[in-house]
């Protein structure tokens, strides 16, 4: 690929036109699946109808049908027709390995446009970055197969979305100057759980060989068709429609407006999730994991501290729980576990407690549980927790949720009123997260060498200033769980 203002790559597809900005080649809004629009709505996504003439890839191309939310700048309009990636590359040199980025979200929301996702800074380490958009909600997780039974399956659609993107990296990404030997995915929340199905995926097996998981899970699934119906049932409820096919004509913005108010109240934390499917997700991730389907690939899991302090700021009135706040448990389980964690840790804050209970339900033991499945299967991998506070704003003393993707990315500041000033740090957990792209390596500068994760010793590297590996961290905490999760 030669230097140029505007390079051009032939994909399989047709030419495309890119940017080079100085330093790297830049592609956004190249098309990898037909637009899944009008006949192809909750469709699997299509091939690509092949061009002659060099298309233009020098801006990102539209970003998934989600709510409006001012506070977020996705760089990209709102469209169906979504199904778009952007690759940062280095200039010379290569194969280069590659680093292909899932977002989260609660699969409600994200872009592969969204400014904190700038691949430059992994380009400039050797790593050519692929962010590739998805659909969600409505349009990529929920299962209206028990409405529409020829759509049976739409509950993985956004699955789908993300094996074709890295379908079209196997076969194109060489002419960018990549290696489709030397593939990771890296995740973080609805990402991480999002890779979980696709590690264990007998359709995606093959198209990467290491994986990232930021604050993700195995477990968090509609365990059939009919367990996801409902979803779909008050969808089609809230949008006033007296026959379910009458979805199929809906404006997007409808289906968006009946999503929200269908969903408003439900009696479940996160319930846009996928569905159990033979050809996708033949079964719980978790359960794959446990039998092997993850032994194959390098692994790297890990949480925030305090992550559940996102989704409820510090000094929010404490009140009793609720089952809307719940992803896993019922809430008869839960309560009795806020009776164990006020027995077991008296020295925090009634507050505090409640975070650490809903941080290891939603986030730390099913990921743990997913470290200790690989790890018995004879699979490698390193766990991680983040545990640098923000110094100020509301949460002041914390690590919640996201607060690790500022120094994944090696931000000076990452927004979403997480203050975290330790550039040098953010530096340094940033490359580490490219070493593992580049050699499947594990090491933070300045931190001890990071063990594998085993269940005899549960070694983790705690990212902290200054960092550490601790050897079961929290674990009369963990103890609580046994049996539970």
């Amino acid at each position: 690929m030669a230097t140029l203002t505007h390079p051009i790559v032939e994909t399989r597809a047709g030419p495309v036109t890119g940017r080079y900005d100085g330093e790297l080649n830049l592609f956004k809004g190249v098309p990898f699946a037909a637009p899944p629009i009008g006949l192809l709505r909750f469709r699997p996504p299509q091939p690509l109808v092949p061009w002659s003439e060099p298309r233009d890839c020098s801006r990102f191309g539209n970003g998934p049908m989600q709510p409006a939310d001012d506070r977020f700048d996705l760089g990209a309009a709102r469209s169906e027709d979504c199904l778009y990636l952007n690759i940062w590359a280095p200039v010379s040199g290569g194969p280069h390995p590659v680093l292909f980025w899932i977002y989260g979200g609660a699969n409600t929301t994200g872009a592969g446009s969204l400014p904190t996702y700038d691949g430059a800074s992994f380009a400039r380490q050797g790593v050519i970055f692929i962010s590739a958009n998805y659909r969600l909600g409505s349009f990529g997780f929920v299962e209206w197969g028990g409405l529409i039974p020829e759509l049976t399956g739409s509950g993985v659609n956004g699955l789908r979305d993300q094996i074709a993107a890295l379908q079209w990296v196997r076969d194109n990404i060489a002419a960018f100057g990549g290696d489709p030997r030397e593939v990771t995915l890296m995740g973080e929340s609805a990402g991480g759980k999002d890779i979980c199905a696709l590690a264990t995926s007998p359709a995606a097996r093959g198209l990467f060989q290491r994986v990232a998981i930021q604050s993700g899970s195995g477990k968090t699934v509609h365990k059939s068709v009919d367990a996801a119906t409902p979803i779909a049932r008050a969808i089609v409820k809230a949008a006033g429609l007296d026959n379910p096919r009458e979805i199929l004509n809906l404006p997007a913005e409808a289906v968006i407006d009946a999503q929200l108010a269908g969903l408003k109240d439900w009696p479940q934390a996160f319930p846009i999730r996928p569905t159990i499917d033979d050809e996708i997700m033949p079964q719980r991730p978790i359960d794959a994991a446990r039998a092997g389907a993850t032994r194959h690939l390098q692994m790297i899991i890990g949480t925030t501290r305090d992550e559940w302090a996102l989704f409820t700021p510090p000094g929010t009135p404490l009140l009793s729980l609720d089952r809307r706040q719940l992803a896993n448990l019922d809430l008869a389980t839960m309560t009795e576990m806020e009776r164990r964690y006020a027995d077991a840790l008296p020295h925090l804050s009634s507050e505090d407690r409640r975070i650490r209970l809903l941080t290891a339900e939603h986030f730390w033991m099913p990921s743990v549980r997913f470290a200790e499945a690989h790890a018995a299967a004879g699979g490698e991998g390193f766990m991680y927790r983040f545990d640098l506070e923000s110094e100020s704003g509301p949460f002041k003393g914390y690590a919640p949720h996201a607060a690790d993707l500022q120094f994944i990315f090696g931000l000076d500041s990452f927004g979403l009123g997480i203050v975290i000033d330790k550039p040098a740090l953010s530096r340094a957990t940033h490359a580490l997260w490219a070493l593992w792209a580049r050699t499947a390596m594990a090491d933070l500068a300045g931190a001890p060498p990071w063990p594998a994760y085993r269940a005899e010793d549960r070694a983790t590297l705690l990212i902290d200033d200054p960092s550490s590996i601790a050897h079961d961290p929290h674990g009369e905490e963990r103890a609580l769980w046994d049996g539970v999760i």
